[in-house]
């Protein structure tokens, strides 16, 4: 087997692992979008008294795995046929998406002074509102605070 023989194996391989990781999230985004009352179905569900809109986790695993199927998809034969047209169409989503998270990236540097502002405005109230009272709201925030804390230990102390 060549060099090229083997980088064609691995891109198949590769690629049909991002098209069965696409179908798994196609599968539990349909899973939580059928069950209804999963914990984490709206990401700000708890801090819903102080959102303007509530993401639909459900709806980005579907997105997302329609994307991540499809792009393992034509990866995958692309590769396996040689096919030039699906080759190019497989790099050319490859490179949107560096775009846009690139775009997204320099989107939340632009506005990370705001992006506190607002998180300290509604996050405030909430704490004194909901923390201990709200199980799922007092549980995201302690789990939350020990990982910020578990990071700035090891920040401040190598091991």
């Amino acid at each position: 087997m060549g060099l090229f023989e083997f980088a064609k194996v691995m891109m198949v391989l590769y690629n049909l692992l991002i098209l069965v990781g696409g179908s798994g999230l196609i599968a539990v985004g349909f899973w939580m979008r059928l069950s209804g009352d999963v914990l984490g179905t709206n990401i700000l569900g708890v801090f819903s008294i102080y959102a303007v809109n509530t993401v639909k986790v459900d709806i980005y695993f579907i997105s997302v795995g329609i994307i991540m199927a499809l792009l393992g998809f034509l990866g995958c034969c692309g590769a396996k046929k040689e096919s030039k047209c699906l080759l190019i169409m497989f790099f050319s989503i490859i490179v949107v998406i560096f775009i846009a998270e690139l775009t997204i990236g320099l989107f939340a540097l632009a506005y990370s002074a705001y992006i506190g502002k607002f998180l300290r405005s509604w996050g405030k109230p909430a704490l004194q509102d909901q923390y201990g009272r709200d199980f799922h709201f007092t549980s995201l925030w302690n789990m939350t605070m020990t990982k910020v804390n578990q990071g700035l230990i090891e920040e401040h102390l190598p091991l």
